[in-house]
């Protein structure tokens, strides 16, 4: 995945709105501290859009771009629920550069093309589908 490419995206803790963007935790004075993703322990942290709005978003519910996209043209994103062609759901998992499909029947496979899986809502969104109520 291309630098700018790099995408994240996280729920609004005032309203619960998906925000897309880039991924800090530090702001100085108002004034962004680096333009490099900077990482804390605190439990919220900020989504800067491309019109430099800051957004407060639930740590929790932060996900990065895979670099792959649906059938859709919609990007795929870790935390996505998802659902193969034979039916099986599983949730996208990016680790170390990688995208994965962890199976909710406990398989994981290495995902190098969307066109066989539907995006079905998000782990975040969607509990439901956690629980096998799909």
């Amino acid at each position: 995945m291309k630098l700018d490419e790099i995408e994240f995206r996280g729920q609004r803790i005032d309203n619960n709105e998906w925000v897309y963007g880039s991924f800090i935790t530090n702001w100085y004075d108002g004034i962004i501290k680096s333009a490099v993703i900077i990482v804390d322990d605190s439990a919220t942290t900020g989504i800067i859009d491309e019109r430099l709005t800051k957004y407060y978003v639930t740590r929790e519910t932060v996900g990065i771009y895979t670099g792959i996209k649906y059938k859709t043209k919609e990007k795929m994103f870790s935390g996505d629920r998802i659902k193969s062609a034979k039916g099986e759901m599983g949730t996208v998992i990016f680790e170390n550069g990688n995208t994965y499909v962890a199976y909710d029947y406990g398989s994981t496979n290495f995902i190098a093309i969307s066109n066989s899986f539907v995006k079905v809502g998000t782990i975040h969104d969607n509990k439901d589908l956690l629980e096998g109520k799909w």
